[in-house]
């Protein structure tokens, strides 16, 4: 019998991307799901029982993989996490890409108009580069 109470702990594991997909699909179903963990330190996190997490350290010493069964609570608590962030990120895609290439642009224009202008950068002599300062008309 489960206890619908259990208390976990977050802990850091390495997922592949089919791994997230089945965390993500199963979130959506609200079903559980058994996963093959290897025994590798990732930057992924899975809520955890202890019995659990004992079960993964063990596996790590040996250096070995283990099987993990997520609840379908603990796939709320951990694939809701990694659906949302990927959802989140995917939908966040073109605003990121649209602000870049309109940073990108503006640098660029700038750059333009200082040379056009005969500002900016000024080469002495010697070779060396200095910002030229803007003369001020009184």
């Amino acid at each position: 019998m489960s206890n619908t109470y259990a208390s976990y702990t977050k802990f850091n594991v390495s997922l592949s991307e089919n791994q997230k997909d089945k965390i993500r699909n199963a979130y959506k179903k609200g079903d559980g799901l058994t996963l093959r963990l290897e025994p590798k330190t990732g930057h992924d996190s899975l809520m955890l029982t202890t019995t659990q997490i004992k079960k993964l350290l063990q596996a790590r010493k040996l250096k070995k993989s283990c099987d993990i069964t997520l609840s379908k609570n603990q796939i709320q608590q951990s694939g809701g996490f990694i659906g949302v962030t990927a959802a989140t990120l995917g939908a966040l895609a073109p605003i990121i890409a649209r602000a870049l290439v309109a940073g990108a642009a503006s640098a660029a224009a700038s750059k333009v108009v200082n040379k056009v202008t005969g500002k900016g950068l000024k080469k002495k002599k010697g070779g060396a580069l200095y910002i030229q300062k803007r003369r001020r008309s009184d």
